[in-house]
């Protein structure tokens, strides 16, 4: 429950301090912290375990979250905008105008909770003693590209932008389903993260460009669906699994059709 109003709080937080010309290397950056953390924190928890034990780990985190709610407790206060539009009104939970680029994110996600769940199991069936170099390699290359290329984002047009980086996206799962060693999986791992480096911060700066006012509904909307896909990619996938197996766990068909229902559907219109 903490984590559903955080995130969602924080994006739209975000979102409200950036400009229009700069929201896309705004949010690259906001992703960027987001990594660095997703990447030390393992490391850092496993020591925290072995050498002090769970308890010490779970201080550490309160300590963590004092912290944060310190940090939290010195943002100034803001106006909340009104309505552009106020005849245009949002269902009760989701936001109509950020719904399409936000099912596009829910199919996303649904491949990356995939990749995630059942990555590690196919590295290991072709002898890849440890699968999180594949992740290591995805995350430097988001580091370095949300660190800087951030600026190219609000350069190039939102559509173009989503294109090219969900087709690298979706290049990089065609290829892992015909690799079998590690070379090429530190190779589609970079590809992936090349393409996710630019694919999130400007996916969302697109759906607050179609939102307009209604920022804390759209993030919600995003947010939401985002999760739901990658809490759904495991359970799909493994049901796919036994009938594909591991080459063909459709990772490369959801990239197709996500990148088909954003052209045709979302660009389109």
């Amino acid at each position: 429950m903490g984590l559903a109003f955080f995130q969602t709080a924080s994006f739209t937080w975000t979102a409200h301090r950036a400009s229009e010309s700069h929201r896309g290397q705004s949010f690259g950056y906001f992703y960027l912290a987001q990594t660095l953390s997703l990447s030390l924190a393992p490391a850092l928890g496993m020591y925290l375990i072995r050498h002090f034990g769970f308890d010490a780990l779970f201080w550490v985190c309160a300590g963590e979250s004092v912290v944060c709610l310190l940090i939290t407790s010195r943002l100034k206060k803001r106006e909340v905008p009104r309505r552009e539009d106020p005849s245009e009104e949002d269902t009760p939970f989701l936001n109509r105008r950020a719904l399409p680029p936000s099912i596009m994110c829910l199919f996303y996600y649904l491949g990356w909770g995939a990749l995630g769940a059942f990555f590690p199991l196919y590295a290991v069936d072709h002898g890849v003693a440890n699968p999180g170099l594949f992740f290591t390699a995805m995350a430097l290359v988001l580091i370095l590209g949300r660190a800087f290329g951030g600026r190219v984002m609000d350069l190039v047009s939102r559509e173009r932008m989503i294109l090219y980086t969900y087709t690298l996206c979706g290049s990089s799962m065609i290829l892992l389903a015909f690799s079998n060693n590690l070379p090429i999986f530190l190779l589609v791992g970079a590809m992936y993260g090349m393409g996710a480096a630019f694919l999130n911060p400007t996916v969302m700066a697109y759906t607050l460009d179609r939102s307009g006012s209604a920022r804390g509904s759209a993030m919600g909307t995003y947010t939401a669906l985002s999760d739901l896909g990658a809490s759904l990619g495991p359970v799909v996938m493994g049901a796919c699994i036994p009938m594909t197996g591991y080459p063909n766990m459709c990772l490369a068909l959801i990239s197709a059709a996500t990148l088909f229902y954003f052209y045709f559907s979302v660009r389109k219109g």
